[in-house]
């Protein structure tokens, strides 16, 4: 199973190594193929909840997050809804927002009109899944599981409290009234916001999550708060020069547009500026109360250059989106340039995902590059980005229309784990692969006591094939000598005598027959 630990050891490797040190998929969104922000699109592109979020239709996700189980939350913004990807099975649903945000039944053609339109906002102290959310856009979740969302349109930031029931239901709720770009949550529950009006505060809850104090910790504020608890910005002052300004205190420093807000656990403050494109850092001072600014990454110009260089020389644009991994090592969304990137702790800048292409709406091809190196695939304005316990990068490829992730390369065999993204349920699984047991020692066999040898049984000799009895050579006959013709012997008297005729001067012979006595 890949730890964290881990990771950190692929990103020191990334000192002067192969960028390409990521993989990526997709695990929710089908993708549409273009973008349209038109509102009578959006009831068009809202399904898959229940189902495979691979399957899923999203519309413009944003901000990411996730949670001590690995689940993954985001906003789901043109959709107006918070929504959950379980990563052990894959399945998409929605946690708060109805998707209603106002009614805009518009025919086709020159449509005019007056007076009042409804603004989505109501629902707070009942079930999250029918309240109405204008534009959504931030989120963050603590460490027991409660979630903050940045209401955005609706000038607020509002709050998820898990019932804890069977069907895992929230309870919604605002919080404080103020427009968020961004928000974090530190280990004590205290919140970090960057606004649009370009300052950066620390709110203090209580238990109850009521206010207890707002701290403007930079840029310029004075802080009022109304009876129904929005926080109202009076006296603001952005006076130029818009320079980028380092080390100095925080709340003399003019700020752009501050977007993702990230906190370490010693309390320091990391956040993007897409106006002005750099990421800054905020370091509470020995009083602490102060923070002293510096930028670490961008120079305040935009464009893509500086991988394998520091960060405060690198070229960003309109960044977003941050991530912190316990090693220190900062993920960015580098969203005008369609990338993420990887500020080490060491300073040094790299690019671990994007190519910098997003022809989908040019040529129709969207080069996704799911299963392969990070560093090939087509992004199309990244924003949004969290990291699991597990060292797994989940982002909002916002105008693509999907979540996807980015994974470690395998390890050794004896440390590789697998990682499937099955089409047909969606289910994203990291299962730690079978560890070879350790080999013992090899120990000598025990010598069998010597056995006699075994007889071999009697086989029966061979029988020779039969062989065929020669042919004796043909041998003339014999010719029988000539023999001189017998002359008669005397005959006794009681013997027969015949006598041969003789005919034509030839002699026969004769026979002397000897009678039998009976």
């Amino acid at each position: 199973m890949y730890s964290i630990i881990e990771l950190n050891m692929i990103n020191k490797n990334l000192d002067g190594g192969n960028p390409s040190e990521f993989y990526i998929t997709t695990v929710a969104g089908v993708g549409m193929g273009y973008q349209v922000h038109f509102p009578s699109y959006i009831w068009n592109s809202f399904s898959g909840d229940g189902g495979p979020g691979i399957r899923a239709k999203l519309h413009g996700p944003t901000g990411v997050a996730v949670d001590a189980s690995r689940n993954v939350f985001f906003v789901d913004t043109y959709n107006q809804r918070v929504r959950k990807l379980d990563t052990s099975t894959g399945i998409i649903k929605t946690v708060a927002g109805s998707g209603r945000f106002g009614s805009w039944n518009l025919p086709n053609g020159s449509v005019y009109y007056s007076g009042m339109m409804e603004i989505g906002y109501e629902g707070d102290g009942g079930l999250s899944t029918i309240a109405k959310m204008y534009d959504p856009d931030a989120i963050a979740i603590d460490a027991l599981g409660n979630i903050f969302i940045s209401d955005q349109a609706n000038t607020r930031i509002r709050i998820l409290k898990p019932n804890n029931d069977i069907n895992k239901t929230y309870n919604i709720s605002t919080l404080i009234g103020i427009q968020v770009n961004g928000i974090a949550v530190d280990a004590s529950r205290n919140l970090y916001i960057a606004t649009n009006d370009a300052y950066i505060v620390k709110i203090i809850l209580n238990s109850d999550f009521t206010v207890n104090r707002v701290i403007e910790i930079a840029g310029k504020l004075w802080v009022d708060i109304s009876d129904d608890g929005r926080m109202m910005p009076s006296g603001y002052d952005p006076s130029p020069p818009y320079n980028v300004l380092n080390n100095n205190r925080a709340k003399n420093v003019y700020l752009g547009t501050p977007r993702s807000i990230v906190v370490d656990p010693s309390g320091n403050v990391f956040f993007s500026d897409s106006y002005l494109h750099v990421i800054r850092k905020l370091t509470l001072n020995p009083d602490g109360t102060t923070y002293r600014i510096t930028t670490i990454a961008g120079t305040g110009v935009h464009g893509y250059s500086g991988d394998n260089g520091p960060g405060i020389n690198a070229h960003l644009n309109s960044p977003s989106g941050l991530a912190l991994d316990p090693a220190g090592n900062l993920y960015i969304c580098d969203t005008g340039n369609h990338r993420i990137r990887i500020l080490l702790s060491t300073g040094i800048i790299k690019t671990v995902a994007g190519n910098g292409l997003k022809d989908m709406y040019n040529n129709g091809v969207l080069p996704l590059n799911d299963g392969g190196p990070a560093i090939n695939a087509g992004l199309s304005h990244p924003t949004g980005i969290a990291l699991d316990a597990l060292g797994n990068i989940f982002f909002a490829d916002r105008h693509n229309q999907r979540i996807r992730m980015l994974y470690p390369p395998p390890l050794p065999e004896n440390r590789r784990a697998v990682i499937s993204l099955e089409a047909t349920t969606g289910r994203v699984a990291l299962r730690p692969a079978p560890r070879p047991a350790p080999r013992p020692a090899p120990r000598p066999a025990p010598r069998p006591a010597p056995r006699p040898a075994p007889r071999p049984a009697p086989r029966p000799a061979p029988r020779p094939a039969p062989r065929p009895a020669p042919r004796p050579a043909p041998q003339p006959a014999p010719q029988p000598a000539p023999q001189p013709a017998p002359q008669p012997a005397p005959q006794p008297a009681d013997q027969l005598t015949i006598n041969s005729r003789i005919t034509g001067g030839k002699k026969r012979k004769t026979r002397k027959l000897r009678k039998s006595r009976r």
